[in-house]
């Protein structure tokens, strides 16, 4: 028995095209965005792990020990070329996607793959999306545990008037996503985290950190 997990954080539920038409998608979406969040209720997740095994942290904040987590590591990400515009942006978007690997040192390690069928979290980027510079889905949930995840980030323009400044960068906002995929689902409060709603920093912080050990504390 697959069992769903269902809100909507954004201004509707907007489709996502992966071009990928292995996926029959039809179960309904969880969003991640950077919009206020409400952790999922899905009343199967054990929580394993206390919010003192990691401190200081902002688990109980960022409602870690309510949302899907994954089963086992590394997880597997494909990236939609086609909606990459340069070199350039592919370099920024997988060093932020891999953030939080870098940040474990492997534990929660993550393996680009070139086929989408192979694939745990697929990624686009997208010129738009209302209110937000990423969203993140979760399309196929089993009893609490992520089996697929997708995960939009947006362009990042150059700022008007400001040649060669760019007010965020698509590291940021990739590893910002990729916290939401892991099972960070709301936002800290905290400024100077990758996790906070308008982060300023490319890498997750000491407290990003220690909250995403205290999810997964058994591998730690």
């Amino acid at each position: 028995m697959m069992e769903s997990i269902f809100f909507v954080l954004l201004l509707g539920l907007l489709p996502v095209n992966f071009h990928v038409k292995s996926y029959r998608i039809t179960l309904p979406l969880l969003l991640a965005n950077s919009g206020a969040q409400v952790p999922p209720k899905t009343g199967a997740i054990v929580n394993r792990c206390s919010a003192e095994a990691f401190t200081p942290n902002y688990a109980v904040e960022a409602g870690v020990f309510q949302s899907v987590r994954w089963e086992r590591f590394p997880i597997t990400i494909w990236i939609d070329s086609s909606t990459v515009e340069d070199t350039e942006e592919m370099s920024e978007l997988r060093a932020g996607l891999s953030e939080w690997s870098d940040a474990t040192r492997g534990v929660l390690g993550v393996k680009f793959v070139d086929d989408a069928k192979d694939a745990q979290i697929m990624v686009k980027m997208v010129d738009r999306i209302p209110g937000a510079n990423g969203r993140t889905r979760f399309p196929w949930t089993d009893h609490g545990v992520a089996r697929l995840a997708t995960i939009e980030v947006v362009h990042a323009r150059w700022s008007r008037g400001n040649v060669g400044i760019k007010s965020r960068t698509v590291q940021r906002d990739a590893a910002h996503e990729m916290g939401h995929a892991l099972g960070i689902v709301r936002h800290t409060t905290t400024p100077g985290t990758i996790m906070f709603h308008n982060a300023a920093t490319d890498v997750p912080s000491r407290l990003d950190l220690n909250t995403i050990k205290t999810k997964y504390c058994e591998l730690f």
